[in-house]
């Protein structure tokens, strides 16, 4: 029996694609595939997952906070190949497959790359087409898994700032696709309110300053001409940015944490 995709509750919620970094959300590829593929097209699981996950780079299309799509990136020599693009049959109103192959596209000349193939499914050459994809090779369409394929294959437009070796080694250690942020790896400037959890450490230690009332202290004369009275009371500690609270916490641990002797370091 038929069954006619249900229309999504889904559809018309805001439209977002994110990189896979986390084993959660990697299995939320593996549902969407599941759903797309194995149900909708009755594809063996073997054929569906067939051991090129793990070299691979994922992205998945969210409606609101649900997994509704995904799609597979693999990076070869000097070209990268587009595949598994699956979206949830009751999420096909959206426009997350076409926003998937996008992102992909600009990752992929933000890498340095300036070609990417794909096999496209026998009537859906006009989607890929869309995207500047044409078809090539000699075999026109070909055969696998009882369906047939067009290789096809983008020319990506040169990025201004590929990322190649003698760029910023900082950029290139950055987490995949966020090579324009800071990442967790780069030294941090030191700030003022660093100086100030040691110095409400000093005053914890002495016995000047309870524990619960050293939520936040800083010097008593600020740059901007703030009071610590002002900033450092128990009040006003929603507003305490966490990072400050975090460099107190760790200032404490150093001091009140048994430290290893020397001869533990030099086992």
């Amino acid at each position: 029996m038929n069954r006619r995709p249900r229309q999504s509750r889904l559809v018309g919620k805001q439209e977002r694609i994110t990189i896979v970094r986390t084993l959660d959300d990697y299995s939320r590829v593996v549902a969407v595939r599941a759903i797309a593929y194995i149900d909708g097209q009755d594809c063996p699981f073997d054929e569906e997952f067939d051991g090129n996950d793990f070299c691979a780079m994922h992205l998945i299309g969210w409606l609101g906070d649900e997994p509704a799509a995904c799609l597979r990136v693999r990076f070869f020599s000097d070209f990268v190949k587009l595949e598994r693009l699956a979206v949830r049959p009751d999420c096909r109103g959206s426009t997350l497959a076409f926003r998937l192959v996008r992102h992909a596209l600009r990752l992929s000349a933000r890498k340095g790359y300036r070609y990417a193939y794909g096999h496209a499914q026998s009537g859906l050459e006009d989607f890929w087409s869309r995207f500047g994809a044409r078809p090539i090779g000699e075999l026109g369409a070909f055969e696998f898994s009882g369906r047939r394929y067009t290789e096809m294959m983008v020319e990506l437009p040169a990025h201004n700032e590929a990322i190649r070796i003698g760029a910023d080694p900082l950029v290139i250690i950055r987490p995949e696709g966020e090579w324009d942020k800071p990442g967790i790896l780069e030294p941090k400037p030191a700030t003022e309110p660093v100086e100030a959890a040691e110095s409400a450490t000093e005053l914890v230690m002495s016995g000047d300053l309870a524990p619960e009332a050293a939520t936040l202290a800083t010097p008593e004369s600020q740059p901007d001409g703030t009071s610590t009275a002002e900033i450092a009371t128990p009040a006003d500690d929603a507003a305490v940015p966490e990072r400050w609270t975090a460099d107190l916490q760790a200032a404490w641990r150093a001091f009140f944490e048994p430290q290893p002797s020397a001869q533990q370091h030099a086992a």
